[in-house]
């Protein structure tokens, strides 16, 4: 199974305060040509860099996010989730259904948490949650996705962006 974010629209008709004014027909960010950019300051080109990544989003368009997610099917898969698993890899995650809260006893590495709705909405992230420690529970929550530690801030994921599953 896959995992796809949608970003709402109300991120990409807001634009954000102190924006660069950048020119046009000028190559950013990775691109080798960045030279123009050395008399900005650092603070600006990283507000930059996380304003490109959010409004690289168009409405009603799919982002692959993860490539492989196995889904908890049975009592004891989702009663033993991670635990047996050495390592998630990137493009990973566990995903469990019917259930908005998780324990992390007997894993042997942290995990970040994603709360859904059932709509596969984000009500909440938990961020690098360590071995044996129990999670809260969050009201609306139906689905759990377990994915590798600080791989939400990486994909810069937050309340309110859609997963869809196929």
């Amino acid at each position: 199974m896959q995992a796809f974010l949608v970003r709402k629209s109300n991120l990409e008709n807001k634009k954000p305060d102190n924006t660069l004014k950048l020119k046009k027909n000028r190559r950013y960010l990775n691109t080798g040509d960045n030279n123009h950019l050395k008399t900005a300051r650092s603070s600006e080109l990283e507000f930059y860099k996380v304003y490109h990544k959010i409004y690289q989003f168009q409405e009603n368009k799919e982002m692959p996010l993860f490539e492989n997610i196995e889904v908890a099917g049975s009592f004891f898969s989702k009663l033993t989730g991670l635990i047996f698993k050495k390592n998630l890899k990137r493009g990973s995650g566990f995903l469990i259904e019917n259930c908005n809260t998780i324990h992390t006893l007997w894993m042997r590495f942290s995990i970040d948490v994603l709360y859904l709705d059932k709509d596969g909405s984000i009500l909440h992230i938990l961020h690098s949650v360590k071995p044996f420690r129990f999670t809260s529970s969050i009201k609306g929550a139906v689905k759990v996705l377990e994915i590798k530690s600080k791989a939400a801030a990486k994909l810069g994921l937050q309340a309110g962006d859609i997963l869809r599953f196929k």
